[in-house]
């Protein structure tokens, strides 16, 4: 994924390599994620990696709707940390 700030700045994240099963909702929930930390004020690479996550746990279920639970986003996040998707 790419986003560009107003000043030119330009951020790259890798995507997380998940067996897709359904991407029903992943990007509703990759724009959830990026939103939720863009809001917050954070770089545009930590929200380009929430988007990402969560785009790919959807994708890797069946269904757009089926819950996330934190806990569950951070162990994906912190197993994909070890395995340097990037």
């Amino acid at each position: 994924a790419m986003a560009m700030a107003r000043d030119g700045v330009v951020a790259r994240a890798a995507g997380f390599p998940v067996k897709v099963v359904d991407t029903v909702g992943s990007g509703d929930a990759f724009t959830a994620g990026f939103i939720h930390r863009f809001l917050r004020g954070e770089s545009l690479e930590r929200c380009l990696e929430l988007g990402n996550a969560l785009g790919a746990m959807v994708a890797a279920q069946a269904g757009g709707t089926s819950p996330i639970a934190p806990d569950d986003l951070q162990r994906f996040l912190a197993e994909h940390a070890r395995s340097d998707h990037r």
